[in-house]
């Protein structure tokens, strides 16, 4: 047991908790290499949720903050791409 608050991220990555009702209707999209960014997609009502979990790290101005963020909006910008087929069905 630790005597003072535990910070940072000590194990890492990050998850996403259904409930087993769902399992049929959620589907795991990708995950980052490091974990840190999560995508699923839940079907519901015949539409299509898609969320992402994404640990952003501790804001500061140095620039491996801006390239950490970068790589993060990259991993959202090619889920989203690479999922276009189930994505554009909701437009019609």
């Amino acid at each position: 047991m630790s005597s003072s608050l535990l910070k940072g991220r000590p194990f890492g990555g990050t998850t996403f908790l259904w409930n087993s009702s769902l399992n049929n209707n959620t589907k795991v999209l990708d995950a980052s290499p490091d974990i840190r960014c999560l995508a699923i997609s839940i079907t519901l009502n015949e539409k299509v949720v898609v969320m992402f979990n994404v640990y952003l790290p501790c804001l500061d101005s140095s620039p491996s903050y801006d390239a950490e963020l970068d790589e993060y909006i990259g991993f959202i910008e090619y889920v989203l791409d690479s999922n276009t087929q189930m994505l554009s069905c909701l437009m019609i």
